[in-house]
């Protein structure tokens, strides 16, 4: 049976995963995560990612840099270009923040919607 007993977490805590969701929760920003975690762990260079998500560099700009200030993704310099990748830990975090919330705690969803799928 579900246990309605909140999960001790702090306030900080929540803050950061409501940015964090906050952060990849917009169209565009959904596709740069899908294509950095396609190239994951190299990720890719600011480019690449522009030229998949076809918007102008600065508001690509915007985007890359509310993703890597919540957290969900890092930026290293290359000479002059910038390469961005999936921050793994802070996504299974956030991650681990849902199936607790959902699957866990509450049982609102069923746990083995997060279990790995296996084929015959």
């Amino acid at each position: 049976m579900p246990s309605n007993k909140a999960i001790a977490i702090s306030q900080q805590e929540l803050e950061r995963f409501a940015e964090a969701f906050a952060a990849i929760g917009n169209p565009v920003r959904m596709l740069i995560l899908r294509s950095v975690l396609e190239a994951h762990p190299e990720g890719l260079i600011s480019s690449e990612i522009q030229e998949i998500v076809a918007t102008p560099a600065s508001t690509l700009s915007h985007h890359l840099e509310a993703m890597r200030a919540a957290g969900v993704l890092s930026m290293k310099r290359e000479g002059r270009t910038r390469r961005y990748c999936a921050e793994a830990d802070a996504l299974g975090a956030m991650l681990g923040f849902l199936f607790d919330e959902c699957c866990t705690r509450s049982g609102a969803v069923d746990a083995g919607c997060c279990l790995p799928r296996r084929s015959c």
